[in-house]
């Protein structure tokens, strides 16, 4: 009898967990460590009875057995046409209710709206149903979206819908009456334009997630509605602060990813003469900047989103999401001039959107020292990490050549990747895989961000006019794509490694 381990044991144990994906996330969840061990003691078992001949046919039988049970698991935990036809038909009941709300709100909006710009008061019938009308078909197909995530939103009952009346506010609400003002929202100032407007969307998604959970307790019993928790003030207002700073900060996002669309059309000039030189037509590199940049921007504030209600009871997750937001906005957010029609002095926006920018990078240096523990990565980087609040200070209160900042910053940042690179390799062989991933973000993002601010310092063509400072790295795709590493390599390490999971 063998006495030898078995040949390849870690690399079958890994091969074997790979073969796991096959399987439903919740039976993965649930089973896959203990499926992983049996596997390991069934081979070295086989091993020890006869060797190679013994761990084939344990592979054999493991295979066909995979084959069997994730086919089984999948016919089983999949739910069946009906239930797929029965969310859509909720939704869409709910997108009706909620759109008539919105509709008969966005009239009186409208009107007040006219009011504060002046206009006499006045109602139509053929006006008002109309957009009563264009309330209820637009809310069908977000009454639909409701119902899928639902599970990923924050809050319970119908808190959900409030906040997902919120998110529909900020993306497709908020910008134009911010930015377009087109119609009678040009007619008064923007703050009037959104005290307005905003409450349709809370009152939209509210509706919806009302009308859900009646229906559903109508069809299933109250028992299968979603419980509702005994109401508590502190509760309340942790979730009401939550969804505060998550808006504001979204906003933010989503503001800076407009405003970067006004550089879409503008593409360096160094640029220009590359893509000349390899006869690239001008119509794809405008084009393909512009997928690049939406991909960025909203990927990026997308996935910190969903780091912020991914692992609520984590504060580490929590600040990792806050901090990426904090550096989108500051650097996504490409100057002041884009704010020129709803300000007559942009000096002090300027000053503002300067502040942002020095806030951002703050964040994500402290990301960079403390992450995923909250606790500063290497002891040596505790002098850094003071010194740093001397220097953010002065690039604040002085406005500090383009050389200098981005010299400073990048030795910073490049000291965070090596204590990281440090507190992976001294950190335990189960939390490796955690790190592995948000190291390698971590890393291709500084690298990214040190050559793109190399190559504009050294090259002037690379740079666009009338852009300063650390904007310059967030006008044009390519420059901006490495920081789409950060967010994504934290989520799949959450999603894979369950990072923050306990």
């Amino acid at each position: 009898m063998s006495t030898t381990p078995a040949p390849m044991g870690p690399l079958s144990s890994q091969v074997y967990r790979a073969l796991l994906v096959f399987f439903p996330p919740r039976f993965r969840a649930e089973y896959e460590c203990e499926m992983v061990l049996f596997f390991g003691a069934s081979l070295r078992a086989a091993h020890h009875r006869g060797g190679l001949f013994n761990v084939l046919f344990v592979w054999l039988v493991a295979i066909i057995d995979l084959g069997q049970a994730a086919v089984h698991e999948w016919l089983v935990s999949r739910p069946g046409p009906g239930h797929y036809a029965q969310q859509l038909g909720l939704g869409l009941a709910a997108g009706v209710a909620g759109g008539l709300v919105a509709g008969l709100g966005a009239r009186l909006a409208m009107r007040g709206v006219a009011l504060a710009g002046g206009l006499p008061p006045g109602f139509t019938l053929l006006g008002t149903l109309a957009i009563v009308l264009a309330g209820v078909i637009g809310g069908m197909p977000f009454g639909v979206g409701f119902m899928p995530l639902r599970s990923l939103l924050p809050g319970s009952g119908v808190w959900k819908g409030v906040n997902y009346g919120l998110l529909l506010f900020l993306v497709f609400m908020a910008p134009p009456l911010l930015v377009y003002r087109e119609g009678e929202a040009g007619l008064a100032s923007p703050l009037v334009g959104l005290a307005l407007f905003a409450p349709l969307g809370l009152a939209y998604g509210g509706t919806v997630a009302l009308v859900v959970q009646r229906l559903e307790r109508r069809l299933h019993g109250r028992a299968a509605a979603e419980a509702r928790p005994a109401f508590q003030w502190p509760t309340l207002a942790r979730q009401i602060l939550a969804i505060l700073v998550f808006a504001l900060l979204l906003e933010l996002g989503v503001l800076g990813a407009i405003s970067i669309s006004n550089h879409i059309q503008s593409i360096p000039t160094g640029i220009l003469r590359a893509g000349r030189a390899v006869s690239l037509p001008y119509t794809f590199l405008r084009d393909g900047n512009q997928w690049l940049i939406n991909l960025t921007t909203l990927g990026y504030f997308g996935l910190a989103s969903l780091l912020f209600w991914g692992r609520r009871r984590s504060p580490m997750a929590r600040f990792t999401a806050l901090a990426l937001f904090a550096f989108g906005a500051g650097l996504f957010n490409t100057g002041a001039s884009y704010y020129a029609g709803l300000f007559t002095d942009l000096a002090p926006v300027r000053a503002a959107f300067h502040a942002l920018q020095v806030l951002g990078v703050s964040a994500l240096l402290a990301l960079l020292y403390l992450f995923p523990h909250g606790r500063l990565a290497a002891a040596w980087a505790r002098p850094l990490a003071l010194a740093w609040p001397a220097f953010a200070l002065l690039w604040l209160l002085a406005p500090l050549p383009d050389p200098l900042t981005f010299t400073v910053i990048v030795a910073f940042f490049v000291s965070g990747v090596v204590a990281q690179v440090q507190r992976y390799r001294a950190a335990a062989p189960a939390e490796r895989p955690q790190l592995r991933w948000p190291l390698v973000g971590f890393a291709v993002a500084i690298l990214g961000f040190s050559l793109v601010a190399l190559a504009v310092l050294i090259v002037p063509g690379l740079k666009l006019p009338r852009v300063e400072g650390l904007s310059v790295t967030a006008t044009f795709g390519l420059y901006m794509l490495p920081w789409l590493f950060i967010p994504t390599t934290i989520g799949y390490a959450m999603r894979r490694h369950r990072l923050w999971a306990t």
